[in-house]
């Protein structure tokens, strides 16, 4: 099966279009590491996440990008299924998000994420199973959600239970000093050292929030790889301090150390 990204495993892909609904609709699916809930709280441990990505006839594997971005966000869990169709960008959502805020919030920020993909303007639409709205497969609304919700329990998207007793808590040494000091940094992401003569627009101090926010996730995900280096961590604090954000010495020494016992 076709790799499409260093965050996802495909567990399965169709390339080409299978059957006869909407306009040559197929489907993948895909399984991430997840540290949020579906409302954003941060989980206790990693736990598997398993989406969906209806394509089109074209079959643009730039729909993975815009999900990488929502993944580095930590907003991955609030969605169950995604999809790309003439320049609009759908996203489902979890059951559990119900809240109008919470919906608003999510509507935000992949307004955001999809101002760009490689150079394109998407529009992007955040909606539910059963909805009237969904416009991510191009045929009658009902014959879209019976396709839809079969998909869903087929692969039972969401967090993942196929695998009872398993989890992903502390598989490496440095796991939870890389997620202590993730943790931190989200909390305190609004916190960054401004510099210059001029303070930064709303928008701006915005935009530098987020990038924090989704270096934290890059360091959550060094926990649970077994491919992980104490260096590629250092080139992610770089970044932060360029941000003006860094953490406590003492988290900084706690990860240091738990590097060097795990080699």
């Amino acid at each position: 099966m076709q790799k499409y990204s260093e965050f996802f495993k495909t567990l399965h892909d169709e390339t080409v279009p299978t059957g006869y609904l909407g306009r040559g609709t197929h489907y993948s699916v895909f399984r991430a590491i997840t540290f949020h809930n579906a409302v954003g709280d941060v989980l206790p441990e990693g736990k598997f996440w398993d989406f969906a990505v209806i394509w089109d006839e074209d079959h643009d594997v730039r729909v993975i990008e815009a999900i990488e971005v929502v993944y580095r966000h930590g907003l991955l869990a609030s969605f169950l299924i995604f999809g790309e169709r003439k320049g609009g960008f759908t996203a489902i959502l979890a059951d559990e998000v119900r809240g109008p805020e919470r919906r608003r919030f999510l509507a935000a920020r992949l307004a955001s994420i999809t101002e760009n993909v490689d150079g394109d303007v998407w529009s992007a639409c955040v909606t539910t199973l059963g909805s009237t709205d969904n416009s991510i497969i191009n045929d009658a609304s009902d014959k879209v959600d019976l396709y839809l919700t079969n998909l869903k329990m087929l692969w039972n998207l969401g967090v993942n239970s196929a695998i009872p007793g398993r989890k992903i808590s502390n598989p490496y040494r440095y796991t939870a000093s890389l997620r202590e000091f993730a943790g931190y940094l989200k909390q305190h992401s609004r916190m960054f050292v401004r510099t210059g003569p001029a303070m930064l627009t709303p928008e701006a101090t915005a935009r530098q929030q987020l990038r924090i926010e989704e270096l934290a996730t890059a360091i959550e995900s060094l926990a649970y790889n077994d491919r992980a280096t104490y260096e590629r961590f250092e080139v992610i604090r770089g970044e932060l301090q360029k941000l003006g954000m860094s953490a406590t010495n003492e988290l900084v020494g706690s990860v240091a150390r738990s590097f060097a016992e795990a080699s």
